[in-house]
């Protein structure tokens, strides 16, 4: 029987009961899978299915020859006396995907779930994206940069003042008490979401279709419980021009539901995590500060960019590196602070400092001014239309290079 999700916007996705006969070794690869890569611990043989749907939609299946089917649904005798029907509630809509799917490739529908979880277990990543935010390190050469600069180092704690999308938080664990901080509510209310409330959470993103009309429901409500206000904000986030959450500007059916999949890392992630609504500064403040050896990750909002809930000025930006640099003083506290150079010049040229002098007041995207000779290192990572990110650090790591002289 075909039923409704209910959400408190009171417009919904129809979902129906299927039923898949699936192989326990099958489904046994698959729970590995999800706890090696995204560190997620299944609590169901559906939920297994539900997510292999979600996190391989949009992909392509490989489809072997007809004479090799019979080997890759079922790999070998003992395997096909361990098959169970498996009841799965997911959207129609994601049925009908998966329906298509299959008459594309002349194959049932029960051999195209086989052939999606077989693809997803020769792959070496699953979605990790929930957001779309400017400035998310999830680029693989920053990644790879920030791999190189956390190699081996552990501390008591880690300190997020800028949590952003969590794409640092979500790729790295350099601690072992973490802190994840912003100043923004519905950001905040988000994580705080899917850390406890996940299973939820899913339920209603699911309910929602992708349309104008959709999305001006969603941007006029005003829900009251934080679960639908987080469901809010990520559809928002996700549909809206420049993630403004104002205009309408739709992602596709199949990259909505990348992104749900990408929550269930996130909530893996941050089962052990300290979640606040601060802002960078009240982060920073002696009273906010734990004892013992402390990394600080420091990504903050560029200068003059409207995105983000609370916007740095020039002396904002002063402010905090005066703040970081005296924290690096004591032998307790490290620091990682990320910044884009838009405007980089030789800091030792006597004429490009005079005109840098004349553009002091709107920093001119030289904010990694403020960290200059004062005994950091740092390593610029190019990435693409000339854009560079540099990561400065108060220790040295391979690649990185002395920020000017040493204190």
């Amino acid at each position: 029987m075909t039923t409704q999700i209910v959400s408190t916007q009171n417009q919904a996705v129809s979902h129906s009961p299927r039923t898949f006969k699936l192989s326990s070794a099958l489904l046994d690869k698959m729970e590995a899978l999800y706890q090696k890569l995204i560190g997620y611990q299944p609590q169901s043989a559906s939920e297994i299915i539900l997510y292999a749907l979600l996190a391989h939609s949009g992909k392509k299946i490989n489809v072997p020859k007809a004479q090799e089917q019979h080997f890759l649904r079922i790999p070998d005798s003992a395997e096909r006396l361990d098959i169970h029907p498996i009841s799965v509630r997911i959207p129609d809509t994601l049925y009908a995907d998966l329906k298509e799917t299959a008459t594309q490739h002349k194959i049932t529908i029960q051999e195209a779930v086989t052939l999606i979880m077989i693809d997803l277990l020769t792959q070496d990543s699953l979605p990790r994206h929930v957001l779309r935010i400017p400035g998310s390190k999830r680029d693989k050469r920053m990644l790879d940069a920030i791999t190189e600069a956390l190699d081996k180092r552990h501390y008591d704690t880690s300190i997020e003042p800028c949590g952003g999308a969590l794409e640092i938080h979500l790729n790295f664990k350099a601690a072992d008490t973490e802190i994840v901080c912003d100043i923004d509510p519905d950001k905040i209310d988000l994580y705080k979401v899917l850390q406890a409330h996940h299973k939820t959470f899913v339920k209603r993103a699911l309910a929602l279709q992708i349309d104008s009309a959709t999305f001006s429901m969603m941007k006029e409500s005003e829900p009251t419980n934080n679960i639908d206000k987080a469901v809010r904000f990520f559809y928002l986030n996700l549909n809206s021009a420049r993630n403004t959450g104002e205009t309408f500007d739709g992602i596709t059916l199949r990259t909505y539901w990348n992104a749900i999949a990408a929550t269930y890392a996130l909530h893996a992630r941050l089962q052990n995590t300290q979640i606040h609504k601060r802002d960078i500064f009240k982060t920073l403040s002696n009273r906010n500060l734990p004892d013992g050896r402390t990394l600080l990750l420091v990504d903050p909002p560029y200068l003059k960019t409207k995105a983000y809930r609370q916007n740095l000025t020039s002396n904002d930006h002063s402010s905090l590196a005066t703040r970081l640099l005296n924290l690096c003083r004591k032998e307790t506290f490290d620091l990682v602070y990320f910044c884009r150079i838009t405007d980089g010049h030789d800091k030792n040229d006597p004429e490009q400092q005079a005109l840098k002098l004349r553009n002091d007041i709107i920093m001119k995207g030289r904010i990694d001014d403020l960290y200059y000779n004062h005994g950091l290192f740092f390593k610029d990572i190019p990435l693409d239309r000339g854009i560079i990110e540099r990561i400065i650090t108060s220790f040295y790591f391979t690649g990185s290079t002395p920020y000017g002289r040493e204190v």
